[in-house]
């Protein structure tokens, strides 16, 4: 039976959320909403039976200019909703000056074996992003060394083929030989559990393991040429799900 733990007194469910400090447990994983220290809301420390599969999701942008392309950030929020098992926000994709390019709206949804995530970015002014890899993308942070000894496993979407590769102890980029980009599902296989990610339609995913102390698994659009202008108002929608299933 799942259960929601709440920390500070201010949570008044349905409304925003300010400053807290609360949890969904089911009965396989717990997810910590708030994050005290970056006084932030989303999928903050995923604990699946005592082991830390996710750190936190953020999500990236870059703009085009003159010089040199620019990686938009979203800009910490600690106000969100928790109603119905159901987290939304509003977060801003702004510069390093804080200039807000995109309004990114989620929609993360908590069920007994998975979470579903909703994500849409709204553009807030004209901008150019500067090519088909650089636009919207959605990452969750992997602890390395919480992975080690993990199997992974991913299908390409362009051909379906699969490949699998174990997180080693000791990180060697010549010895690594798991290609994770153009992902349309992605499986870490642990001891007792698999977490399954998938992502919709139109939809991509990239899994980055490059020696340092967390591994980078991105969902992000299928973006063509001709969608890279960024026009007041245009919105791009995607989203992804996590499946926790017990070994048999």
């Amino acid at each position: 039976m799942k259960k929601i733990k709440q920390g500070l007194a201010t949570f008044a469910i349905g409304t925003s959320v300010l400053l807290g400090a609360q949890e969904y447990t089911s009965p396989c994983y717990t997810v910590k909403l708030f994050d005290n220290y970056l006084k932030d809301n989303g999928l903050n420390q995923v604990v699946l039976k005592g082991k830390k599969v996710i750190n936190r999701n953020v999500l990236y942008c870059w703009v085009k200019n003159a010089n040199k392309n620019e990686r938009l950030t979203e800009r910490l929020t600690p106000e969100y909703k928790f109603s119905g098992n159901i987290l939304s926000s509003n977060k801003k994709l702004v510069d390093k000056n804080g200039k807000e390019f995109a309004e990114i709206t989620r929609t993360i949804q908590f069920k007994q074996d998975s979470i579903q995530v909703e994500i849409a970015a709204k553009a807030l002014a004209d901008w150019t992003i500067p090519n088909t890899w650089s636009g919207y993308r959605e990452i969750l942070f992997l602890p390395t060394d919480q992975m080690i000894g993990t199997t992974i496993e991913v299908i390409r979407k362009k051909d379906g083929t699969k490949s699998m590769a174990v997180i080693p102890k000791v990180f060697d980029r010549k010895l690594w030989s798991l290609d994770g980009r153009g992902c349309e599902s992605i499986k870490m296989i642990f001891e007792q559990y698999v977490v399954t990610v998938t992502a919709s339609e139109g939809t991509i995913m990239n899994f980055g393991h490059y020696g340092g102390n967390k591994i980078e698994l991105a969902i992000l659009p299928n973006f063509k040429p001709y969608e890279l202008e960024m026009k007041a108002g245009t919105t791009r929608q995607w989203n992804y799900t996590l499946t926790f299933e017990k070994l048999q």
